[in-house]
């Protein structure tokens, strides 16, 4: 029983002791994950930079579409207030040539109606005189 526990006592004492240096397998594996590491840093660095170059490049592309666009619309709505000048102006015009039209349509109503007065007062003198015509002279013929 002695041996026993002696030896298990052993046992404990070499489970509980670190190796004082770490065997070259455990090292060797240390060293390999920090190069691997270190390479997938190095890569997605270097990878990140070309995306980031990339969507920059794509980002310069879309400004100068927009600017571009930009512009195209601008020149629109500049030739878009040209037309609607244009157009007020035409119709302003187009009221003061209404409005003159109107008043040669109303001046000569007015003179229409000025000379059906005319006339209407010249049948009646005429009226007038062949009356006082056939009074003076029953045998004349009028026409």
């Amino acid at each position: 029983m002695y041996l026993s526990t002696l030896s298990l006592g052993a046992l404990n004492v070499a489970q509980v002791q670190p190796s004082s240096s770490p065997d070259t397998l455990t090292t060797a594996i240390i060293v390999i994950l920090c190069i691997v590491l270190l390479l997938a840093i190095v890569v997605i660095g270097f990878f990140g930079i070309k995306a980031g170059k990339f969507i920059g490049i794509q980002f310069e592309k879309f400004s100068k579409q927009l600017e571009k666009s930009n512009e195209s619309f601008e020149q629109f709505r500049t030739e878009q207030k040209k037309t609607n000048d244009t157009m007020n102006e035409f119709m302003k015009d187009s009221k003061l040539v209404n409005e003159r039209l109107q008043d040669k349509v109303f001046k000569q109503d007015s003179k229409i109606g000025e000379n059906k007065r005319r006339i209407d007062e010249n049948k009646r003198r005429l009226d007038r005189h062949e009356k006082v015509i056939l009074k003076h002279h029953p045998d004349a013929q009028l026409d």
